[in-house]
């Protein structure tokens, strides 16, 4: 009867125990400008932190501006991811964090580029090229990293939670970046014409120039397919996306008909999937379109290159997707 008692007594404390526990473990709300961003915070530091969007996906962020209840959420949360403050809904938050309003840290390019973040240079125009930026890898291990440190700062007594989370990333980041610039290596793939500016980092990381866009900058008007054409003739790979508005999915589609060159579809504005994975299946596209080219002789591949290599190339993000699931599980 006593044992009874005792056990009875012990689930009763345990009950009362449990809330405060749950409480004192809250986990701490990052708020991301954007879904590009939130993916890399959430696959960076998983379930030690919550992560939020601020601008739905689908909507143009360059024209968003926040809502009352979005600048209510930004204030309860202790890291706020921007992209580096190009967008007006950034330029917002970081005014109302330097007048106070905002108490969580509210990232910046200068604590990107602290890390190793750089913009390219629009070789089809000149200046700084903001759009996109996030999809070359150094560039999202550096918001990785400063999100990171600022995690720390917050919350300096799970400092080794966060720096372990980073680690993980990086080195998922770093082994698909090394197996993948190698198959480039072999490729000798050197030139491309992009629909759009962030389509340049998709490649760039790659070894592949960006030398014309279709949409050369956000206020200047698109090229017609016949001003690309002649650059075309330098060109090995077009670029656009599926989702782009009809006008320039269909220039691209155009442009590749008349030119012959083979044209990859990738993405860089997406949501709900890891930004490993996206890197895997943007490269996948591209090896699988100059692949395809290749059958048909629209592209020169460099002497050496067989198909079983080709093909090698568009497994290896499924069997290392696989590998690093099962390293994170374990760690």
């Amino acid at each position: 009867m006593r044992a009874a008692f005792a056990i009875i007594v012990m689930l009763l404390i345990m009950g009362t125990a449990t809330p405060v526990t749950s409480q004192s473990r809250e986990k701490p709300l990052i708020i991301a400008t954007i879904a590009p961003l939130g993916e890399i915070i959430k696959e960076t530091f998983g379930d030690d932190v919550e992560v939020e969007i601020l601008v739905p996906l689908g909507v143009d962020p360059h024209e968003y501006q926040l809502n009352p209840e979005q600048i209510e959420k930004a204030r309860n949360a202790i890291v706020i991811v921007t992209t580096g403050g190009h967008l007006p809904a950034e330029k917002k938050l970081k005014e109302l964090s330097e007048n106070g309003e905002i108490n969580g840290l509210v990232l910046w390019i200068d604590d990107y580029e602290m890390e190793g973040f750089k913009f390219l240079e629009k070789s089809w125009m000149g200046g700084n090229n903001p759009h996109g930026a996030w999809m070359d890898p150094k560039n999202a291990l550096a918001i990785a990293k400063a999100t990171e440190k600022a995690l720390i700062k917050e919350n300096p007594e799970s400092r080794y939670v966060y720096e372990r989370d980073y680690e993980r990333f990086e080195y998922k980041v770093n082994e698909i970046v090394d197996s993948y610039r190698v198959v480039f290596q072999k490729i000798g793939v050197k030139k491309a014409i992009i629909e759009l500016p962030a389509h340049q980092y998709v490649l760039e990381w790659l070894g592949i120039e960006s030398i014309d866009a279709i949409k050369p900058e956000e206020e200047v008007p698109a090229k017609s397919v016949d001003e690309l054409l002649e650059g075309a003739k330098d060109a090995d790979l077009i670029v656009y996306t599926i989702e782009s508005p009809n006008s320039l999915k269909n220039a691209a589609l155009e442009l590749s008909s008349k030119s012959g060159k083979p044209l990859a579809n990738v993405v860089y504005m997406w949501a709900n999937k890891p930004y490993t994975q996206v890197l895997r299946e943007n490269t996948g596209e591209i090896i699988k379109a100059l692949s395809e080219a290749r059958g048909a002789g629209a592209v020169q591949i460099k002497r050496g290159v067989s198909e079983s290599y080709i093909f090698l190339a568009l497994l290896i993000g499924i069997v290392m997707g696989f590998a690093f699931g099962m390293f994170v599980r374990r760690g």
